[in-house]
């Protein structure tokens, strides 16, 4: 017999065991005759440099990749736009990437909220149904699936730090902020982000939760026992929520720009909420239209025109410090500032 995959197919095959064995699925190819098997890693792998999506309907296969903000050309290791930050570094040319150096540095970033980037609810949620994969499309495994790609990170050698691989793109969309009654401003990027880092605390528990109550448990060695009885207790919530006080915290030395923006703590506790206690796999709704439920009906999405600092929203993002700051998870909308 011969199966014959779809791109979606051969993308959540891929998604799910290189995570754990390419091994498994090559056998799994061979095993099934499954067709295009030579072709297998242009079709299905569509991450290239930097794990950044390719646009091959630009360039042809692999010499566009789309990091968000611009496009990245690998042939040249050049962008083809202008840096949005080049004042700040005058001493360099605003096409070049990630210092000249992208052996070992990479180019992620992300800041307080600006007019330009002051958006909605459906706004958001549209620009999620229209990405390569489709998230906001996305039901059961697979949107299970797209929730815990949203917590992956990357190494940046140039912070010296693990920072947000699948959200980078979000740091530049124009529907990033989004304004609500309950939560204040949201960050669209920090929400999803601690989204996928608290679904996979849940997902560990349940795990941990399982082996206990499993009769492979009192065969297990004391301190076996011990991580699994540690795993099944914890929050989800609270430790995504402790992640993002220690993304603050580095922020401190590697990002002062935006350590410990007003936005940022709030965002993150609320993607946790809505990771741990709304989103159903189950459900036959879709990734977006579940977020969109949140949004709305919990924390009350309204126009950004109605938040108190509309007004007085920079045009661009800062380059020292933000023009406000909150240490807690506790919605915070700054006054103006002149």
């Amino acid at each position: 017999m011969i199966f014959f995959l779809s791109i979606n197919d051969w993308y959540y095959l891929f998604s799910i065991f290189t995570i754990y064995n390419v091994k498994v699925l090559k056998i799994l190819i061979q095993k099934h005759n499954i067709s295009d098997y030579s072709n297998f890693y242009s079709i299905a792998y569509r991450f290239g440099f930097n794990g950044k999506e390719k646009d091959n309907e630009v360039k042809g296969t692999g010499n566009s990749l789309d990091f968000g903000a611009r496009i990245y050309d690998p042939r040249i290791g050049r962008w083809l736009s202008v840096d949005p930050l080049a004042k700040k570094f005058p001493e360099e040319s605003p096409f070049l990437y990630a210092g000249n150096n992208p052996i070992f540095l990479t180019d992620p970033d992300g800041m307080e909220p600006i007019k330009p980037q002051a958006g909605s609810v459906s706004g958001f949620v549209a620009f999620l149904n229209n990405t390569r994969t489709k998230m906001g499309t996305l039901t059961g495994a697979l949107a299970q699936d797209a929730m815990l790609r949203l917590g992956r990170t990357e190494m940046n050698w140039k912070q010296k730090r693990p920072t947000p691989a699948t959200t980078a793109p979000f740091n530049n969309i124009k529907d990033r902020y989004i304004y609500t009654e309950k939560g204040g401003w949201i960050d669209m990027a920090h929400f999803l982000f601690y989204a996928g880092k608290a679904y996979e605390y849940k997902q560990n528990k349940i795990s941990a939760e399982n082996m206990i109550k499993s009769e492979t448990f009192v065969f297990l060695s004391p301190e076996s026992q011990m991580y699994y009885i540690q795993q099944a207790g914890i929050n989800p919530v609270s430790e995504a929520i402790q992640d993002g006080y220690k993304q603050e915290m580095s922020d401190r030395l590697f990002a002062p720009y935006s350590a410990y923006s007003y936005e940022d703590l709030p965002s993150d506790k609320y993607g946790a909420d809505f990771a741990v206690n709304y989103f159903n796999p189950n459900s036959k709704l879709s990734f977006g239209e579940q977020l969109g439920n949140y949004m709305n009906n919990q924390l009350k999405a309204t126009s950004p025109e109605n938040a108190p600092n509309y007004e007085c929203l920079p045009d661009s993002e800062p380059t020292d410090k933000p023009t406000g700051t909150n240490h807690t998870v506790n919605a915070k909308t700054p006054d103006c500032y002149e």
